[in-house]
């Protein structure tokens, strides 16, 4: 099994991150192969795959190159989609487990479908609607368009082009998966259901959060 995050311990202890390494020991006393693949905040002067373990798991950290790579407009990294992809090819797991694509690159899940390794996705925030990842406005307010009109919240980085909404991220990092796994109530609890290959587009706060649409 490969779990892909953002960050993971000891650089993070986030809820993502010990719900993760809570899985992966789940996972490995029940006999499964684990590795971790991690984004990290730390960027270097040059793009590096660092390797290293937690709890005995292999964990591999993508230090990007590039700066503002937490930006919307930089979550696609062909650089990263090449080595995944070649890792991939290599390892050949049973599944890839995709739990959040910040700092790495959005497309995560079109790799897999295009290598032919079942991939599953766990929203464990609202990243996916949301380049805040709260859908919460500037004024502490609850975001009545989740997804739809974002360009007077996103206006707060000098590389900001006009925003386009959270749709065609949404289709990148989700439409190929075969499962995709919503938190309702907190880690572990979860709705499952099939994720259709043409793909999801948003709804409004409230209700599944996403919807099936056509591509």
């Amino acid at each position: 099994v490969v779990h892909l995050i953002h960050q993971y311990p000891p650089e993070s202890h986030g809820g993502s991150e010990f719900y993760l390494r809570d899985l992966v020991a789940r996972q490995r006393t029940n006999g499964r192969t684990v590795e971790v693949i991690s984004g990290t905040k730390h960027w270097r002067q040059a793009f590096e795959w660092a390797t290293d373990e937690v709890d005995g798991v292999p964990v591999h950290r993508i230090h990007r190159e590039d700066g503002w790579f937490e930006h919307y407009s930089k979550m696609w990294h062909p650089r990263i989609e090449a080595e995944f992809a070649a890792f991939l090819r290599k390892r050949r797991p049973a599944i890839v487990h995709v739990h959040h694509w910040l700092r790495l690159t959005c497309n995560l899940v079109e790799v897999c479908q295009r290598e032919g390794i079942p991939a599953v996705v766990t929203l464990h925030d609202y990243h996916a609607l949301c380049d805040r990842g709260t859908l919460l406005r500037a004024d502490g307010e609850l975001c009545p368009r989740a997804g739809t009109d974002c360009a007077d919240c996103l206006a707060r980085h000098p590389l900001d082009p006009p925003a386009e909404g959270a749709e065609r991220t949404l289709r990148l990092a989700l439409g190929q998966g075969d499962r995709l796994v919503r938190e309702t109530k907190g880690p572990g609890v979860g709705a499952i259901r099939p994720c259709p290959s043409r793909g999801f587009i948003p709804t409004r706060a409230g209700g599944d959060g996403v919807r099936r649409g056509p591509r």
